[in-house]
């Protein structure tokens, strides 16, 4: 990439961040501030303006809008020319809960197969963007030609900077839709993915249109689609709606729960399965609950989250790898790799170190909004030399941390989006023969098989008894269990789907 369109990346960048501080300091700071601090210059102006305050209506505004409720919201906020901008992405949000997810052409049989993802390796490396790269190997190993797209002005918008409009990782392509830096405007952004969309999939050949939760990303495909005369299909990763929800205060969630913005996303996810060619899910759960919703069943397809071959390898001895990441050889170390959130439950975890002696130690890997809470709650009882938090590790090296457990945990609170859905976190443990100790939910026990050990959610005396029980228990279950799960055995429903056996 030449100096000229590297300097327009960081001239959107700079847009796009001091945009999203006149929609909302607050939140930008919380949720984007870390990404960006570390851009020369742009960190301090940010960390300025970020702290802007606010007064009574613009505050009422805000408090609004953060509980769901966005028209009540817009109608609080001062007509002001500095609050022009987050006026107009308050209208914007307003108008997605609204606008028309567009109906797919029936699905036969494509060979080509673009993918418009939210974000993707090597800028991202969480469950998403690795199950969307296994996704799309699979499918190119099944014969099938893909490509991926990722949603307007990413890598940008996360804090970094695209090598070129196109970025090859494993042979697989993934092409970025780069906006220029004076377009900002939330319009701007989803017409601009419309129309880059179909350039690409017109430009690749696409047969079909493939993309993932959030309903924003299907009002782009199937107008995209539309346009080209072509299927799209809709993965459903997750519950979005859901996902926010479990981050309201624990007091707000049942009114959260009827806000506008909880209502029409939920309408919204299930308008875009009832109108996709074809919806893929995670899980049986998400299944069952699609066809209650009225959803055909004829055109759900289940792949569960899988785990790449390599996983069942070892590389390197149990001590030598503690070594290396100064961890103690002679304990028995139970540990989370997770993003660190609240609804996550780690904080159980960390309490259940006051019921385990001190043979036991813990480390969390990974790094999130809920990990100064969990260090000052470590702190308050007197675990904090016994439980260590790592942050964010390079991917190279999470094999290698899995390899020094004893004991997973996934002790993820019982709330809606932690029953429905499955992550991939534990798939990884298993591949090793490593026990796993999970809450007891429905999701979490389809998805390791119900061969490890459940305990009740949101009770650190339970998990820590559950710790106790899962220490030296036989491997094999496990390793079996995933193998039945691998993503060179998964991929071959991608085939039926895309290549027509499944119709």
């Amino acid at each position: 990439m030449s100096a000229v369109d590297k300097v327009k990346q960081a001239g959107f960048m700079a847009s796009f961040s001091l945009r999203q501080i006149q929609v909302d300091p607050e939140k930008f700071s919380k949720d984007f501030g870390r990404r960006f601090a570390s851009i020369p210059g742009l960190g301090q102006l940010l960390s300025m303006a970020s702290r802007r305050s606010k007064d009574a209506a613009d505050a009422e505004a805000s408090r609004l809008f953060e509980q769901g409720e966005f028209t009540q919201a817009l109608h609080e906020l001062p007509r002001r020319p500095w609050l022009k901008n987050r006026r107009s992405a308050y209208e914007f949000e307003i108008q997605k809960l609204r606008q028309i997810i567009e109906p797919s052409v029936p699905l036969h049989r494509a060979e080509r197969v673009m993918h418009y993802l939210t974000n993707s390796l090597p800028h991202s490396v969480a469950g998403y963007s690795l199950r969307s790269h296994a996704v799309l190997q699979g499918m190119s190993a099944q014969g099938i030609v893909v490509e991926g797209v990722t949603r307007a002005g990413y890598p940008n918008v996360v804090g970094k900077l695209a090598a070129g409009a196109t970025e090859t990782v494993d042979d697989i392509t993934y092409r970025r839709i780069l906006p220029k830096w004076t377009r900002i405007t939330s319009e701007h952004f989803q017409q601009d993915a419309v129309n880059e969309l179909v350039s690409y999939a017109g430009d690749f050949g696409a047969e079909a249109l493939h993309t993932t939760t959030g309903f924003e990303n299907a009002l782009i495909v199937s107008r995209a689609a539309k346009a080209l005369g072509i299927p799209w299909v809709y993965e459903m990763r997750g519950a979005p709606e859901q996902t926010w929800l479990s981050k309201r205060p624990e007091a707000e969630q049942r009114q959260a729960a009827q806000s506008e913005y909880y209502r029409l996303a939920q309408q919204q996810e299930l308008e875009a399965c009832k109108q996709a060619a074809a919806v893929v899910v995670l899980s049986e759960v998400t299944k069952r609950q699609l066809e209650d919703s009225g959803v055909d069943p004829n055109k759900i397809v289940v792949v569960p989250n899988g785990v790449d071959e390599r996983a069942f390898e070892e590389s390197g001895s149990h001590s030598q790898l503690r070594e290396l990441f100064h961890l103690p050889v002679d304990k028995t170390i139970v540990g989370a790799i997770t993003s660190v959130v609240d609804y996550e439950g780690l904080e159980y975890f960390v309490q259940a170190f006051k019921y385990l002696d001190e043979e036991f130690v813990g480390v969390v890997v990974g790094d999130g909004a809920a990990l100064a809470e969990l260090r000052v709650l470590a702190d308050s009882l007197s675990v904090a030399d016994r439980v260590s938090f790592v942050g964010k590790q390079p991917a190279s090296t999470i094999g290698r941390w899995y390899q020094c457990l004893d004991v997973f945990v996934v002790p993820r609170k019982d709330t809606q989006v932690c029953r429905n859905v499955t992550p991939l976190k534990a798939l990884n443990a298993q591949a090793l023969g490593i026990p796993v100790v999970a809450s007891d939910l429905p999701a979490l026990r389809e998805v390791t098989g119900e061969v490890e050990t459940y305990v009740q959610p949101e009770n650190a005396q339970l998990l820590a008894q559950g710790i106790k029980q899962a220490v030296g228990r036989d491997g094999l279950p496990s390793i079996e269990w995933a193998k039945t799960r691998q993503w060179s055995r998964l991929a071959n429903k991608y085939r039926e789907l895309y290549l027509g056996a499944a119709w």
